[in-house]
C-alpha cells in the first residue's frame, strides 16, 4: 500500500480517501463504482469518505477487523454488491436502519461473522432487489451463529422466497419452463433471449387424439393388408412359371 495511507490507533489501516485512491487507481472517490479493500485490518468505516463516493456500487470489505456496518449509509442508493465477510459484525440493523433503505442492494455476503440476531436478518427480506443473501458458505463453512437456529433454513426460505434467487450458495429457480433468467454461479444474472418453440401446441394436440391414432392404425392396417396381396400374386406367378 502506499506510503500515504494512515494507520488507526490499534494499527490497522483507517478507511480514508488516500485509501480509496490507492485502491480504486482513481483521483477523484467521487467517480469510483468498484472498490476492494479486503484483508487490511481496517476496524471502522468513516461515514465522511463513503459519503464522497456519489458512483460506489460495489464494495469488497471482506477479511478487515469491522465490528459493525455503521459508516455505509450514505451508499445506501448507489450500492449493489457488498462483500463484508470474514469480520468481526454483529449486527444487520445499519442496513436497515440508514438514511434510506438498501433499495439498489442485491448481492449481501455476510459469512464468516457472528451474527445471532435471527428476526433482524430476516428484517433484510424488506430490501426491495436483495437477490442473494450469505450468512454461510455452501458447504456449511464460515457460518454465523444465527445460522444455528434450529428454524433457520426454514425461516430464511419462508422470509425471502420467492424475490430471492439464492440464499447461502443454494440457487432457487422460480421460472417457468422457459426461464427469462440465468445465474451464472457468481450472483451474477444474465438475461436470456426469447426463445420460439420447435412446434406448437396445436401438433401435440392433433397427434395424440384417439381419431388420429385410429385413423393411422387404419391406414398401416390397410397397406399392410396390400403388400399381403401383392406378395401372394407374385409367389403364385413365379410358381405357373
Amino acid at each position: 500500500m502506499s506510503r500515504f495511507l494512515r494507520a488507526d490507533a490499534a494499527g490497522g489501516i483507517e478507511f480514508s480517501d488516500d485509501l480509496v485512491r490507492t485502491a480504486s487507481g482513481h483521483f477523484d472517490v467521487a467517480l469510483v463504482t468498484s472498490l476492494t479493500v479486503s484483508n487490511l485490518t481496517i476496524r471502522s468505516v468513516d461515514r465522511a469518505v463513503t459519503s464522497r463516493l456519489l458512483s460506489l456500487t460495489t464494495l469488497d470489505i471482506s477479511r478487515n477487523a469491522l465490528t459493525t456496518l455503521e459508516g455505509l449509509a450514505p451508499l445506501c442508493r448507489t450500492l449493489v454488491r457488498l462483500d463484508a465477510s470474514a469480520n468481526n459484525i454483529a449486527s444487520v440493523t445499519p442496513l436497515l436502519e440508514a438514511d434510506a433503505p438498501f433499495a439498489a442492494l442485491e448481492v449481501l455476503r455476510l459469512q464468516g461473522n457472528v451474527i445471532r440476531d435471527l428476526p433482524a436478518v430476516l428484517q433484510l427480506a424488506r430490501l426491495p432487489k436483495l437477490r442473494a443473501i450469505y450468512l454461510r458458505d455452501q458447504n456449511l463453512r464460515n457460518a454465523n451463529p444465527v445460522c444455528d437456529e434450529p428454524d433457520y433454513a426454514a425461516a430464511m426460505s419462508r422470509a425471502f422466497v420467492p424475490r430471492a434467487r439464492c440464499i447461502d450458495g443454494h440457487y432457487f429457480c422460480h421460472e417457468s419452463v422457459r426461464p427469462q433468467r440465468l445465474d451464472d454461479g457468481d450472483d451474477n444474472e444474465i438475461a436470456l433471449p426469447v426463445s420460439r418453440p420447435w412446434v406448437t401446441d396445436e401438433f401435440f394436440a392433433s397427434a395424440v387424439t384417439l381419431d388420429a391414432g385410429e385413423k393411422f392404425g387404419a391406414q398401416s392396417e390397410q397397406q399392410v393388408r396390400q403388400l399381403v396381396v401383392e406378395a401372394r400374386q407374385v409367389l403364385s406367378d413365379r410358381v405357373n412359371v
